[in-house]
């Protein structure tokens, strides 16, 4: 669907977090599920592409969660609307999902995600380029102005 290369999918709910497994496995995304228990350093290394904060049963857990997601500001977010007020200052949080969850609703989400990473990734060629041409005008323009002085 969106080509995103891992999804890391964070859902205490067994049921809920195979049924999104199954979902995304339908629409051709890689992901990775796991529950705040068993989340780990390894999980954050492999995400790349999104990070869906699902169902999270305690205050404690998703704290330690949103304290991940602010150390890997580069991952985008979506989450359940229920996170909305807790994820609202973080800048890699994209969009929020409403239960039940829909194809259109979960295709715009990681649509938004794809968008976010693009962004981030564009930047940087442009900005290399801008140097580039400052630098050659720079070397255009110094024998010009030390004629002058």
């Amino acid at each position: 669907m969106q080509g995103l290369t891992k999804i890391l999918v964070i859902e205490d709910d067994e049921k809920f977090r195979h049924d999104l497994g199954v979902i995304l496995e339908f629409i051709g995304e890689q992901y990775l599920l796991c529950s705040t228990t068993e989340l780990n350093d390894t999980h954050w290394k492999q995400a790349e592409g999104a990070c869906y904060l699902g169902n999270i049963h305690t205050p404690q857990r998703l704290s330690q969660v949103i304290d991940n997601l602010t150390i890997n500001n580069h991952i985008p977010v979506i989450a359940l609307a229920k996170h909305k007020a807790e994820l609202a200052g973080l800048p890699n949080f994209v969009g929020e999902l409403e239960l039940p969850l829909n194809y259109p609703q979960l295709s715009d989400a990681l649509r938004h995600c794809q968008e976010f990473s693009g962004k981030r990734a564009f930047n940087i060629p442009q900005l290399s380029r801008k140097i580039r041409y400052f630098a050659a005008w720079l070397a255009e323009v110094k024998p010009l102005l030390m004629s002058v002085i």
